[in-house]
């Protein structure tokens, strides 16, 4: 008993969406390189890619925190090793009072260009960030006028790791002291009694205990430099494994996709020309669109 047209026209057209809905699947396989129903297809594989995802943004968070930090402890090491020179110039000037220098009003204004411009250094500012300023790092560390040390007394922690921090603003009264007892104090103390030979000699002594508290501070920078160096290393490797892990799962064999695309695309022509013969038509591609 010979289908009725009617009845082949709706099978066809029933096949022409299914084969519709495959073509697509392919061809959005083939264009973006990936799985389309990875979950569907293949559940099991669903939990690891989930895993490796999420391992590769902790991982991808840390390695910016790291990128982060880096520049803003290249920064200070630096700022502070133009302190440490500017300390050495206000010793030898120190010195020269010592020594009884007659121009102690040239020595005098010399010694106060220096503190001048190591007050700028302690109050360094990067971007809206006070290097010196520590947990507190928005708001200048000294108070230009008695230098009162404004910052917070902690430094500023970056998580770089599960169980590791890296501290990115340093706390400056380490390095500068705070109030009458700061370098910037010392060196005014010694510009207003140029003259007196033993507040001269105090001032020096000051003076060389600051320049070892800023060898120290840059050494803990050194310390955090190599530490992200390190991790750094660590995480590049780290990420072209977890993404080589996440293109494992999820990505499609561009050559089997292909294959797949042009298998279904002749497929889908077939049912097309049949329901076009059904429907007395040479195409039926146009109108079925």
């Amino acid at each position: 008993m010979r289908v009725s047209t009617l009845s082949n026209i709706l099978f066809l057209t029933d096949e022409a969406d299914k084969k519709f809905l495959e073509l697509s699947t392919y061809l959005r396989q083939v264009s973006t390189g990936k799985k389309v129903n990875l979950y569907s297809t293949e559940p099991e594989k669903v939990v690891d890619l989930i895993s490796v995802k999420w391992n590769i943004n902790k991982v991808e968070q840390y390695d910016d925190n790291i990128k982060f930090t880096k520049g803003f402890l290249l920064t200070a090491d630096d700022v502070l090793g133009k302190a440490y020179d500017t300390l050495l110039e206000v010793k030898t000037k120190l010195v020269e009072a010592a020594n009884s220098v007659s121009d102690y009003t040239n020595l005098q204004q010399s010694l106060k260009a220096l503190k001048d411009r190591l007050l700028q250094y302690a109050n360094t500012r990067v971007g809206d960030y006070y290097l010196f300023a520590g947990d507190n790092y928005t708001t200048q560390p000294f108070n230009t006028t008695d230098y009162t040390y404004q910052g917070g007394s902690n430094p500023f922690p970056i998580k770089v790791a599960e169980n590791d921090y890296v501290d990115v603003f340093t706390v400056g009264s380490d390095a500068f002291g705070s109030g009458s007892n700061s370098i910037f104090a010392v060196i005014d103390n010694a510009i207003n009694n140029i003259t007196n030979h033993d507040t001269v000699e105090n001032a020096i002594a000051q003076v060389e205990s600051y320049l070892k508290s800023i060898d120290n501070l840059r050494g803990r920078i050194g310390d955090a430099e190599k530490k992200l160096e390190d991790y750094s290393l660590t995480y590049s490797e780290l990420l072209d494994n977890l993404r080589k892990q996440k293109s494992d799962i999820e990505d499609v064999d561009m050559d089997v996709a292909i294959s797949q695309y042009q298998s279904a695309d002749t497929a889908y022509k077939a049912v097309l020309t049949l329901l076009a013969k059904e429907n007395g038509q040479k195409s039926i591609l146009l109108n079925y669109f």
